[in-house]
């Protein structure tokens, strides 16, 4: 079945199958509607269909699959484009490049230009998350539409380019947080209320909400950042106050791989999100199970695109000193 962009569902014209090219169908929608086939897309389950793919790798099977029509009004001049971004907004970048679900190049209709590379107007990507978010009860975060990217979007950026209203950013975020449950890596803003997030590979808890860009604040406790450093906030109370405590306090060690006498402390944390590591045993090369961080447990040095700066996990290398938060 076909959903126009109307809502209306309808049959195919003409007999699909799931080993039907995707470009077939396209076609066949084109002669359906009577207009240029470069003029529209399909989606499918959150996924843009790519034209040199069949039907059964979408996983659509059946007549009883619903496929999504993003098309442009009749003559191709524009898309119904009611939302629009800011383009001072410091978080965008307008592009040129065409839109990567409606493919629209229409200069009149600003892009944005996504991290991965790709463009969005502000109403496809308004559309997008409320069809992800419709389509699958499970999605929390929104990743580029295009199979051979799928890289995950900002959700601050998101809304940005969206252009949500408060009231919509509110119930998105709402929504957000039912299904991301306690994920420690989202907090509120304690300014603006909003769900942030945290990458998972920023070395630090001193951040600041690129919505209302109030003052630091500590992303651990949710407070105002008291200190002068970056991963201590100064609050009492603070759980990573306890970090440093902890690998301060920590046994040191006498790991197999290490020479007579060498000993390292027990425990490190992950030079990228902090994330606490402990050595049970054998090779000194670590990957941290929260951001996939590969680094060296004795130097502390990160596994790069070359390799390892420390050789071979059986070799030996300075031993770092226990970390200390600052």
């Amino acid at each position: 079945m076909l959903r126009t962009p109307k809502g209306e569902l309808r049959p195919f014209p003409k007999m699909v199958t799931s080993e039907t090219k995707v470009a077939t169908v396209r076609g066949q929608i084109a002669e359906l509607l009577i207009q240029n086939i470069s003029q529209f897309t399909l989606t499918y389950s959150g996924q843009v269909l790519e034209d040199d793919k069949i039907l059964r790798f979408y996983n659509i099977t059946s007549s009883s699959c619903v496929i999504n029509i993003a098309q442009k009004v009749i003559g191709g001049a524009k898309y119904s484009e009611e939302r629009s971004f800011d383009p001072k907004n410091p978080l965008i970048r307008p592009t040129d490049n065409p839109d990567c679900i409606t493919l629209d190049n229409d200069p009149k209709c600003p892009r944005a230009l996504m991290p991965c590379g790709h463009a969005v107007t502000s109403q496809t990507m308004f559309d997008w998350v409320t069809t992800l978010f419709q389509k699958n009860e499970k999605i929390a975060d929104v990743r580029c539409p295009l199979v051979k990217c799928r890289k995950l979007w900002n959700w601050v950026l998101v809304v940005a380019v969206a252009n949500m209203t408060p009231e919509e950013n509110l119930r998105f975020a709402t929504e957000r947080e039912r299904r991301l449950g306690s994920d420690k890596n989202f907090k509120y803003c304690p300014n603006c209320k909003i769900i942030v997030d945290r990458p998972t590979d920023l070395a630090m808890f001193r951040v600041r909400c690129t919505a209302c860009s109030s003052s630091d604040f500590c992303f651990v406790c949710c407070k105002p950042w008291k200190g002068g450093g970056f991963q201590v906030c100064g609050n009492p109370n603070c759980s990573a106050e306890n970090l440093n405590k902890v690998l301060k306090e920590c046994p040191m060690k006498q790991p197999d791989c290490w020479p007579e006498g060498s000993k390292v402390p027990s425990l490190r944390a992950c030079p990228k999100c902090l994330t606490l590591i402990e050595h049970e045993t054998a090779c000194k090369h670590m990957k941290c199970i929260n951001c996939s961080t590969e680094f060296c447990f004795s130097c502390l040095s990160l596994k790069t695109a070359t390799g390892w700066a420390c050789k071979s996990h059986k070799d030996v290398c300075p031993i770092a000193s226990r970390q200390v938060l600052k």
